[in-house]
């Protein structure tokens, strides 16, 4: 293998000179196959989404995914949080693509406000529950929610998106940049935007605990600060999850480093 491609991102039709794409900085996982995404420039974002099973090495399977920005998988489903997949186009909200037959399928299984300013952020905790959020239109101001892992397996079988605003907000207290599964729960990299972008201010932790039934809703904890910036020198680059750890990315005078941070027993 050494440093060969499994494959392209890049849909056959994006791969000629002058096409300009962007990369969405996701790799996804769902158990057996990877997601990743790109998108291009022009009215909503055009876009593709990856799919390949690096074990069965077959081509790639691409995925019309407009505006795709995040995403997230479980065990046979990938979680994309954009403006439509494949056929569907519903406007911003979470889709999933389900993996377990071919062809695949999709579905819109979370539906956002009517305004909303841009896709967000996606991570699924240790324990299913998954956290989905938009920009706020005007300000661009980050949101989440958090939404139990019974409802979203009713969304996928029912074709009935979940409203997210109906569901837990997680008070993050400011915008945050980057979020990712840490064990139960979800880590986000808080902070605002300045005259040198975006300026994190901390790292913190927010634990998520299912309800007592699949109907009721799951219960978010209180912010836990897991990594503090004493100054603007160090920045945060990524969020990332190894197993029930938290990889985070620093980036300094010196380079870049990689921490890994573990919940206390």
């Amino acid at each position: 293998m050494g440093d060969a491609a499994l494959d392209t991102v890049l849909a056959p039709a994006d791969r000629a000179v002058g096409v300009t794409t962007f990369p969405s900085y996701f790799l996804a996982y769902d158990g057996t196959r990877l997601l990743a995404g790109y998108t291009k420039a022009g009215q909503g974002a055009p876009g593709s989404v990856a799919v390949l099973d690096p074990v069965a090495r077959d081509g790639a399977t691409y995925v019309s995914a407009p505006s795709n920005y995040t995403a997230a998988g479980i065990t046979n489903t990938f979680f994309i949080n954009g403006s439509g997949l494949d056929t569907l186009a519903d406007g911003f909200g979470v889709y999933a693509l389900v993996t377990s037959a071919k062809p695949y399928s999709a579905v819109k299984v979370v539906n956002f406000p009517a305004q909303v300013g841009a896709s967000g952020f996606s991570a699924v905790a240790d324990n299913g529950i998954a956290v989905f959020g938009y920009a706020l239109s005007g300000t661009y101001v980050n949101v989440a929610h958090a939404v139990s892992s019974a409802k979203l397996a009713e969304a996928v079988s029912s074709r009935t998106p979940v409203v997210l605003t109906s569901e837990p907000e997680v008070a993050v207290g400011s915008d945050f940049n980057a979020a990712a599964a840490f064990g139960g729960g979800v880590a986000v990299a808080r902070g605002s935007y300045g005259a040198k972008g975006f300026g994190v201010t901390d790292v913190s932790r927010f634990s998520l605990t299912p309800g007592l039934t699949g109907s009721q809703p799951v219960s978010v904890g209180t912010r836990e600060p897991v990594l503090t910036s004493a100054d603007a020198c160090t920045t945060v680059d990524l969020l990332s999850s190894l197993g029930s750890d938290l990889l985070v990315v620093l980036k300094d005078s010196n380079g870049r480093r990689i921490v890994r941070i573990r919940q206390a027993p």
